[in-house]
């Protein structure tokens, strides 16, 4: 664990947040009511969980970063526990308009985004991510794929 890059997350996030109770330097789950897996443990098959499942209480939101797939080892032992999860590709979901905004395009809502998306799992391999962003009359749909990227263009509906 890098110690000064969690105290620094931790830092920022009580700076926007004062009421916030971030503590780093353990990745002990015991009694908090969000716990995130924000390391790339779980990408493949076979990885080691990122902390003990049993010390997360049942009800506790367990969120994820990883992609790979839909439901992660981590998710499954989550949800196994009772807790409600979010997948990783929602994170995807709600950092595309702040990208967008920041690059000087047109931006929109990660709901809008949810609606237009095509997301198909590959085993082994992650997502699939169909977007259809608006960029002028019409909008380019770019599908990420193991082998490399393929770029069409079509009408917005």
């Amino acid at each position: 664990m890098n110690t000064a890059v969690c105290e620094g997350l931790g830092g920022r996030l009580q700076a926007h947040y004062p009421l916030l109770d971030a503590r780093t330097g353990s990745n002990d789950p015991a009694g908090r009511d969000l716990v995130v897996n924000a390391t790339p443990m779980g990408m493949n098959a076979g990885d080691a969980l990122p902390m003990d499942m049993a010390r997360i209480a049942p009800g506790t939101f367990v969120g994820e970063v990883v992609m790979r797939a839909e439901v992660t080892a981590f998710l499954a032992a989550a949800q196994a526990r009772g807790c409600p999860v979010q997948v990783g590709s929602d994170m995807l979901f709600e950092q595309i308009p702040a990208y967008l905004e920041f690059f000087g395009f047109p931006t929109t809502t990660p709901d809008v985004l949810r609606s237009l998306a095509r997301l198909s799992y590959r085993p082994g391999s992650g997502p699939v991510l169909q977007q259809r962003l608006r960029t002028g009359p019409r909008c380019d749909v770019v599908a990420a794929t193991p082998g490399g990227q393929q770029k069409t263009s079509s009408p917005l509906h």
